[in-house]
């Protein structure tokens, strides 16, 4: 009916034709030239795909979600090896006022992770993988007996991922020395906010998210060049 308030449910499709869209675009560029850039904007078209399924993750079978989850977690993370080496390799590297050599077998082993990525990623056939994905997900929640208002469900998620953040903040800032994996995990969370506030832009009310975002924002910034 005109003027009625769009669905979560029906809604879905919209949201992920266009992510598989880039992530298919990424995977084309792979085959083309498997730079670090390019499997760089993979891993993120994955991220983003992720954070979705995550989003209608109380709308779906918890067995078929969490697979589809983790499936997109493994091709982001063999789209990732290549950029999580080069990190290694900078920080070993040191910087300018106090350069430190690389061992060569260091740096030969950056390329067999670029290699060996593009293997991967070439031979996961991700274009019916996420096809396949798009369809079985869509026919799950059009099947739905019940209906879920985009805006409120939007709102519920988007609070949902702030929490975890908080959390995830809360277990960083009380580690007793440099935690790097508690940094990385600070920066997923938060992107992960990022990502569904993105996804649900249109349908928020920014009271209360400003300064979460702020926040998130200053410790990015603190700890890009410590994560990835």
């Amino acid at each position: 009916m005109p003027g009625e308030e769009p669905h979560a449910e029906s809604t879905f499709s919209a949201l992920a034709t266009p992510l598989i869209d880039e992530a298919l675009a990424r995977v084309a560029a792979i085959h083309a030239d498997a730079s670090p850039e390019s499997l760089h904007q993979l891993r993120v078209a994955l991220r983003r795909l992720r954070s979705l399924w995550w989003a209608y993750r109380p709308m779906l079978d918890k067995e078929e979600n969490a697979r589809q989850r983790a499936l997109y977690r493994y091709l982001a993370d063999a789209a990732g090896r290549e950029r999580d080496w080069d990190i290694f390799l900078e920080l070993l590297a040191g910087d300018e006022d106090s350069p430190r050599d690389v061992p060569p077998c260091l740096r030969e082993a950056r390329e067999q992770a670029l290699a060996a990525s593009r293997e991967t990623l070439i031979n996961a056939d991700i274009r019916n993988v996420l096809h396949s994905a798009l369809a079985s997900t869509s026919k799950e929640l059009n099947a739905a007996p019940e209906r879920h208002a985009l805006q409120k469900f939007a709102a519920k998620r988007v609070r949902a991922a702030e929490r975890s953040l908080r959390k995830t903040l809360r277990g960083a800032s009380h580690a007793k020395r440099f935690d790097h994996e508690a940094l990385r995990d600070v920066r997923k969370a938060g992107k992960k906010v990022r990502y569904l506030r993105e996804f649900f832009g249109p349908m928020l009310d920014d009271d209360g998210h400003g300064h979460t975002l702020a926040h998130l924002e200053k410790l990015q910034q603190c700890s890009a060049n410590s994560t990835t």
